[in-house]
């Protein structure tokens, strides 16, 4: 019997044109949005790797033009590739970036928030390396049209188009208790007639929303598409039992979709909107203006004391010049790490808060586990960072060194610059984020499940037939 119902319903879908163009259309946004997300990473991808072309042809010239003054050729310009401030604030910069992750097509994330290149100097480092504010969850949620947006926001739409009425049309039909009629209870109708239409919405996910981004990523591993497709399952089921907990105690289908859009729209967009406003209240974000404002000025006093001291000191020797701006840029780096830690200190207390703030709602554990698995969340770009601030200190260490020793640079020395290498992220730390995610979704989801069932208990012995 349970069968039988599940092919007459399907047979009832077939029929429904609406709903056809609903899920045909969904499935085309979920592929272009997949494609939008592949392109954003081609983009990234081509662009890092011109700077690293360029800047290999750079160091490669800049030896061999080493090597040429070394066999006696006088050097034509300013750019003297043995002076090791000229090498390491200009000639010799390196770029460190971040590559996307396998799985870039589901989301866009923060690459268009947080650098994905850095250029690393002997200089202090730069205010607009800091990353961006950690707790506009509703921008975050809302942000670039990517597959995370599709899913998140525009997959529960389409659950609810297919489940809202799955009793209630029954019921006001007068086919319910007809149906009742047979050997057949009301749970195991209500579960074949959800299980017809769960069939469709597999088609959705297992196709553009799942076989795209696993397609159009490069290395996607068997643990990152079975984390995928968990979660693609816990954030649809949610929303599924959601619907059949609406129908066991709804009385009519507008009612059903009334509410059901309700919940849809403070659980999509109302409360990620409210925890911005948490974060924000008791983490305010710090202000960026102030930030490159306070860094602007500690860089302009730097550079006045070093036009007075060179203004005071015209006939000094060039290695006394070289030392005492190596001593500005200690400086000038001593006085600009406090404004920077502080900056990042409270990004990371704004993320911790957003980690536990995420279980308020399934949209913002989902946008985050997707944001982890596509390599543009927050967490991946803070490992970034703190590698590439302990690459800085390992670069402007090589050159300094050699000013303080008074030591002019070789061909030798050129070809063996500090090169940034980047370790990943661990996949366990994002597996656990991920799995940590997916089980807050799949605990509101049997909760659900329980009040479905005994609501539809009430539902027969209240007489709605």
């Amino acid at each position: 019997m349970f069968w039988a119902i599940v092919r007459v319903e399907l047979l009832s879908l077939w029929r429904e044109r609406f709903l056809w163009l609903s899920l045909l259309g969904f499935m085309a946004l979920a592929a272009y949005a997949a494609a939008l997300g592949a392109g954003d990473s081609r983009r990234v991808r081509a662009e890092q790797t011109a700077e690293l072309t360029e800047e290999a042809e750079r160091l490669a010239g800049l030896v061999s033009l080493a090597r040429a003054v070394e066999a006696g050729e006088p050097v034509r310009n300013l750019d003297d590739p043995r002076d090791p401030l000229r090498v390491g604030s200009a000639l010799g910069r390196r770029t460190a970036t971040l590559p996307p992750g396998p799985l870039a097509a589901l989301a866009v994330g923060q690459r268009d928030l947080l650098p994905q290149s850095i250029v690393v100097t002997s200089d202090a480092r730069r205010a607009g390396d800091a990353g961006e504010e950690a707790g506009d969850l509703a921008r975050r949620v809302a942000g670039s049209f990517d597959l995370a947006f599709v899913i998140v926001y525009l997959l529960p739409l389409l659950v609810i188009a297919l489940l809202f009425d799955v009793l209630a049309r029954e019921r006001e039909s007068g086919t319910l208790a007809l149906l009742l009629s047979q050997p057949l209870s009301l749970t195991r109708l209500t579960l074949a007639k959800a299980a017809a239409r769960s069939l469709l919405l597999s088609l959705v996910l297992l196709g553009p929303c799942f076989a795209l981004p696993w397609a159009l990523g490069q290395g996607v591993s068997l643990g990152a598409a079975a984390l995928y497709l968990l979660l693609l399952v816990g954030y649809a089921g949610f929303w599924v039992a959601l619907c059949l907990c609406v129908n066991a105690y709804g009385k009519t289908s507008a009612g059903n979709g009334l509410l059901l859009m309700t919940t849809w729209l403070a659980l999509v967009v109302v409360l990620p909107g409210l925890a911005s406003v948490v974060v924000d209240a008791v983490y305010p974000s710090p202000s960026r203006v102030e930030l490159v404002s306070r860094a602007r000025e500690v860089t302009r006093a730097a550079e006045a004391l070093v036009s007075e001291q060179e203004g005071d000191h015209g006939a000094a020797p060039r290695a006394d010049a070289a030392e005492r701006r190596v001593a500005l840029q200690e400086q000038l780096s001593s006085q600009a790490a406090p404004v920077l830690e502080a900056f990042e200190r409270q990004l990371g207390r704004q993320q911790a808060l957003v980690d536990r703030l995420r279980f308020l709602t399934p949209a913002i554990i989902t946008y985050e586990a997707l944001t982890d698995l596509s390599g543009a969340g927050v967490q991946r770009h803070q490992h970034f960072s703190a590698q590439v601030e302990r690459y800085h200190v390992e670069y402007q260490r090589f050159f300094f060194d050699r000013v303080r020793a008074g030591q002019r640079l070789t061909s030798a020395d050129l070809a063996a610059l500090p090169s940034f290498t980047r370790e990943e992220l661990p996949a366990r730390v994002v597996a656990a984020r991920v799995g940590l995610g997916t089980l807050g979704l799949f605990v509101p989801t049997l909760v659900l499940a329980a009040f479905t069932r005994r609501g539809l208990r009430r539902y027969l012995s209240s007489g709605l037939r």
